[in-house]
C-alpha cells in the first residue's frame, strides 16, 4: 500500500510526498499543486506507482483540519 500526498499549512505547501507502507519510507517529491476556484490538481511522477505493476487500485480523500471532507473512487 502506498500514500501519495500533498499537505499545506496556513495556505502554504509543506509537503508533496510518496509514503510506502511496506518499507515505511517516505520520499519527498518536487512540484506543487494547482489550486483553482473549485478544483485542486496534484500531479505525481509515474515512478511513484510504476513498480506496483499493471493492476492496482486507487482512491483519494480530501482532508481539511483533520476531517475527511471528500472522497473519490474510480
Amino acid at each position: 500500500m502506498r500514500q501519495l500526498g500533498y499537505t499545506t499549512l496556513d495556505g502554504q505547501q509543506i509537503a508533496h510526498f510518496m509514503f510506502d507502507y511496506t518499507s515505511a519510507q517516505q520520499t519527498n517529491l518536487g512540484g506543487t499543486a494547482q489550486l483553482g476556484k473549485s478544483k485542486l490538481t496534484v500531479s505525481f511522477p509515474a515512478d511513484t506507482v510504476r513498480d506496483l505493476g499493471p493492476s492496482w487500485e486507487w482512491y483519494s480523500v480530501l482532508n481539511i483540519d483533520g476531517l475527511d471532507v471528500s472522497e473519490c473512487q474510480p
